[in-house]
């Protein structure tokens, strides 16, 4: 057994939505503890962050990576959550998850 740290996060099943992309995730507490989640992820919202150039898996691995490097917002998040409600609660949401993606958006 490995007393590697835990990945900040990790990214299970996708799922295809009505509107989009539902994705189980679990971020991980700088203390080790885990919160599972479903993200979703809408079709307009895939377009507005990554234009189309990335897979909506890329777009959601910025997004936990993001998440998990902000564990205050990350820690109050509900079972269930949009990256919508996301882009309107970290200001600078867009932009941070642009540059995980390489910045070529």
């Amino acid at each position: 057994m490995s007393d590697a740290p835990r990945p900040g996060y990790e990214i299970g099943e996708e799922t295809e939505t009505d509107a989009g992309w539902a994705y189980a995730i679990t971020l991980y507490s700088p203390d080790g503890t885990a919160a599972t989640h479903t993200l979703t992820l809408s079709w307009a919202d895939h377009e507005r962050i990554a234009g189309g150039t990335f897979p909506p898996s890329d777009t959601v691995s910025a997004v936990c990576g993001l998440l998990a490097e902000r564990p205050a917002v990350a820690n109050t998040l509900r079972e269930r959550v949009d990256t919508a409600t996301l882009r309107r609660r970290i200001p600078d949401f867009e932009a941070s998850v642009r540059q995980r993606l390489g910045g070529a958006v």
